[in-house]
């Protein structure tokens, strides 16, 4: 199992136990964290934790090249014991700057690494009556390279009620530079090679008896291309309307304005890169209507041209 220790434990009144110098293997390591266990639960047959406080903990999450986590896994207990041991509850967790480390080998065999900092986490249960289960909750955090320069933030806050399966709820995502993040996107926004591109979406989280409806604005701007970029998207021979979505769809600023709507539950959300290139394509085609018709005539020309260009290769080809 993972390798743990501690520096020092000690008791505070009202009943909380702090733990200083926690570390978890690799896995985990923080300054402080403390938690206040109710006795009067133990008797009922349940663990409950009513507040969870991690001060400075950083999380070291690693992904290998066959695409395993490196978290524990589940004991799945004595073969033929249908006991699931005791139920455990949290009813509020707190992170006070917080670090989370992903290292990804699949991508990299020397690791790629994306850093979440400055988190900040506050999720509490409403207490009565006692058998609620709406939560509010806010979390936010910046992203940032291994070097800790500024890629962008993200806020997420809201409520969400897991008995009658309601949520009201806003994702906020701001001046994410999006090319850092291109080993996972490859050419699907361009065929044309991007060393810019600014990022912020705002995205409702609307749910009511479990049919969860999330509406996002979608919005990227500040967009730079390689001067060789044009050169090189005109000598490529296979033409998919998917990663010609930047390309076709950008104003005549520069920037790509979306709106789209995914639908899903929320007990078990399930969106997948189908559903997600579907609504977004499906959006872009919508926000024509907004483009003047000498921009549309000029990229209805362009993809004439790269039509044309792609019929004449077949030909040779043959």
């Amino acid at each position: 199992g993972a390798k743990s220790s501690i520096e020092s434990i000690s008791l505070s009144i009202p009943l909380t136990i702090n733990v200083r110098g926690l570390k978890i293997s690799r896995l985990l390591q923080a300054d402080r964290v403390a938690f206040r266990p109710s006795i009067l639960s133990l008797f009922a047959g349940k663990a409950v934790l009513s507040n969870l406080t991690l001060i400075n903990p950083v999380f070291n999450i690693e992904l290998s090249e066959e695409g395993r986590l490196n978290l524990p896994k589940k004991s799945s207990g004595v073969k033929g014991n249908k006991s699931q041991g005791m139920p455990f509850y949290l009813t509020a967790l707190n992170i006070t700057n917080g670090r989370l480390i992903f290292t990804d080998k699949k991508i990299a065999p020397r690791g790629y690494q994306t850093v979440v900092s400055g988190i900040n986490v506050d999720i509490s249960k409403q207490m009565f009556p006692p058998t609620s289960l709406d939560i509010k909750f806010r979390i936010e955090a910046d992203i940032v390279t291994p070097e800790d320069d500024p890629l962008g933030s993200i806020l997420f806050d809201g409520r969400v009620d897991f008995g009658p399966k309601n949520m009201d709820a806003a994702l906020r995502v701001k001046g994410l530079e999006l090319t850092y993040f291109s080993p996972y996107y490859g050419n699907f926004l361009s065929n044309k090679k991007l060393l810019s591109a600014k990022l912020n979406t705002a995205s409702a989280f609307k749910a009511e008896n479990n049919a969860l409806k999330i509406t996002t604005q979608l919005k990227l701007h500040d967009l730079i291309y390689a001067q060789e970029a044009l050169e090189r998207s005109q000598s490529m021979l296979i033409f998919d309307l998917a990663q010609k979505t930047l390309d076709l769809f950008i104003d005549a600023e520069g920037n790509l304005n979306l709106e789209f709507i995914l639908n899903t539950r929320l007990d078990k959300p399930r969106i997948t890169i189908a559903d997600l290139k579907s609504a977004v394509i499906n959006a872009a085609i919508r926000s024509l209507r907004e483009q003047s018709p000498a921009e549309l005539f000029r990229k209805g020309k362009e993809l004439y041209e790269q039509f044309k260009d792609f019929g004449k290769s077949i030909e040779v080809s043959f």
